[in-house]
């Protein structure tokens, strides 16, 4: 069974245009916007502050027209006089429109909120339409901030829970306290440098972590209340970081491995990718080194023509958890692909490294 639910895709609302016959016309408030209007963009939790602003501003309008009928002493007439005769209701068009909430991904697992973003719901433009929440890409900074902060929104989270690395493929594991929440949510130089991974018992702080085809990886110890995440490009997994997670969470925390449940999230898969012989050996290397059975090469590496193999990422890290120690029953692996699903998903590797990232994140709730 799939373990990451999408949820529905929220479609942006149409500017208004005219009420259709038989519609009710909004009715103007004091502050200018129709009530109609105002509990739509209350409704759709997500109104962006440049929309609120030109709202309010709509209000400052309005109530100056009101003061001016009411003065001149003739109503309408006299407004269109003064040339501020405002648009009929039924002309009236929204003065920006209310982009739709992020899609999301979402584990179902008890006491975490965990899960992985689509490529929907933000303001970037192509090639990093649209949520992108990465700043390293060649984005707009401000749109991909903009991005994150939607994001916490949508998980209920302060951006300034929120806590990012500046990722570099390695194995590096970070035990995150709260002098670390935060840390990167609007820049690459507040980010906690060279690491692929977090681990926590903290509540309130928010592990983000970026993707475009690497494998995330989510832990999380019910028993003890620990969380951890992890980015495992080919080069972190010969590295093992999923070991490296699974003993960072031991060592400060105490888990114990056999009762920890993992989760491999949506990466390029095995349709996808195709690697060098260089990489080939280095994945056999790892798994012989993890103490892999001989017949999990198999799983893992699928020989193509002219030397090249087509490498399972998602297989390679669930036998990496598992050799590390958690049941094979606790670990659900993903069958979607970030390369087939380009509808969904940035790749890199699909969309020739000019894309966005999703972000997996995993919190204590």
């Amino acid at each position: 069974m799939e373990p990451f639910v999408l949820e529905a895709k929220r479609e942006p609302l149409q500017d208004a245009g005219e009420v259709r016959p038989g519609e009710m016309e909004p009715q103007q408030s004091a502050e200018g916007v129709a009530s109609g209007e105002r509990d739509l963009s209350q409704g759709a939790g997500g109104v962006g502050l440049g929309e609120r602003d030109l709202l309010q501003g709509a209000g400052g309008v309005a109530s100056g027209e009101q003061e001016l009928s009411r003065l001149a002493g003739s109503g309408r007439l006299e407004m269109a006089k003064l040339g501020l005769e405002p648009q009929p209701n039924s002309q009236r068009k929204r003065q920006q429109k209310l982009e739709p909430q992020p899609q999301l991904l979402r584990l179902r697992w008890d006491g975490v909120t965990a899960g992985f973003t689509t490529r929907h719901g933000g303001v970037s433009r192509p090639p990093f339409a649209s949520l992108n929440c990465g700043l390293h890409v060649g984005d707009d900074p401000a749109d991909v901030v903009g991005n994150r902060e939607r994001l916490a929104q949508a998980l209920g989270q302060p951006l300034a829970a929120c806590t990012y690395a500046e990722q570099v493929h390695g194995c590096e594991v970070l035990v995150a306290t709260p002098e670390h929440r935060g840390r990167g949510r609007a820049s690459r130089e507040g980010a906690v440098q060279g690491t692929d991974a977090f681990v926590t018992a903290e509540r309130g702080l928010v592990l983000c972590a970026q993707f475009a085809d690497c494998v995330p990886l989510f832990l999380h110890d019910p028993v003890r209340r620990v969380v951890g995440l992890a980015h495992a490009g080919w080069k972190g997994s010969v590295l093992n970081i999923a070991q490296a997670t699974v003993s960072a969470m031991a060592r400060a925390f105490g888990s114990r491995p056999e009762e920890l449940r993992a989760a491999v999230g949506p990466s390029i898969g095995v349709c996808c990718y195709e690697v060098d012989a260089a990489v080939a050996d280095r994945v056999r290397a790892a798994l012989t080194a993890a103490g892999a059975a001989p017949q999990a090469e198999a799983n893992v590496l699928r020989a193509q023509p002219v030397g090249k193999f087509m490498l399972n990422l998602q297989e390679f890290n669930r036998n990496l958890l598992e050799q590390a120690g958690i049941l094979s029953a606790c670990i659900e692996v993903t069958q979607l692909c970030t390369s087939c699903r380009t509808d969904l998903f940035f790749s890199h590797r699909k969309e020739g490294g000019s894309t966005g990232r999703m972000v997996a994140w995993i919190a204590l709730v």
